[in-house]
């Protein structure tokens, strides 16, 4: 009874008629060319900085390219020179140097002394933070993703430190590598002043560059802290 019930479906069942078996009615569609072809979208590359953005938020790190090697020539201009160049440095020479905070050490016996390492696309930078300029710059010193670290060469054997006597945060430049960058929600525009209005032009400049700082912020990673 079974095999009289697929012999009377015909050409669906592929039973004994000897005709073709007919194509299903899902795929009838398929061959009266019904379905729509959508034509290839050709999207823009993505910038070589938004790679590396990316690969920093997901993954801390890049084989693409180092963050600082963007704002390489920007930085240049303000004197900052790449960590490889310390190795032909005379000792006791003022230097400056840019790089992302990789490490943050406190040690208990160094009494307040502030130990960090800075990492730019030449190597990284190990940097000495005394305690009065710590406290004068506590909170750039904890939070900073990014530094510029002025400060004199010191030497012993082939360990080589920068004794910090000025340092900025350079945090915000970050925020440069994506091509979104002025861009979203956090983002002010000249029409966004007059729902944030602010009486005092310094106030709006103010709000920019924090706005800048925190979203470069969240790409980049926290460094390890030691205490």
């Amino acid at each position: 009874a079974a095999l009289w019930a697929v012999r009377g479906l015909g050409g669906y069942g592929g039973g004994s008629t000897g005709r073709q078996p007919a194509a299903l009615p899902l795929f009838a569609a398929l061959e009266e060319g019904g379905f729509q072809r959508e034509e290839e979208m050709a999207l823009p590359a993505m910038p070589l900085g938004e790679h590396v953005v990316l690969d920093y938020a997901t993954l801390r790190l890049s084989l693409k390219a180092h963050p600082v090697s963007f704002l390489r020539s920007r930085f240049a201009a303000r004197g900052a020179m790449p960590h490889a160049g310390l190795k032909t440095i005379e000792a006791g020479r003022r230097v400056t140097l840019t790089g992302l905070v990789l490490v943050r050490q406190r040690p208990s016996t160094a009494s307040g002394v502030i130990f960090a390492t800075l990492e730019d696309e030449t190597g990284i930078a190990n940097i000495i933070i005394w305690p009065k300029l710590f406290e004068a710059r506590r909170r750039i010193v904890i939070t900073s993703r990014l530094l510029l670290v002025r400060g004199r060469v010191q030497k012993a054997g082939i360990v080589i430190h920068i004794v910090a006597d000025e340092i900025e945060d350079m945090t915000h430049e970050l925020a440069s590598l994506s091509e979104n960058d002025g861009i979203g929600e956090a983002a002010l525009s000249p029409a966004d002043e007059a729902k944030r209005p602010s009486h005092d032009p310094r106030e709006v400049v103010t709000t920019r560059y924090e706005e800048r700082r925190l979203r470069a912020a969240r790409f980049v990673p926290k460094s390890r802290d030691f205490h």
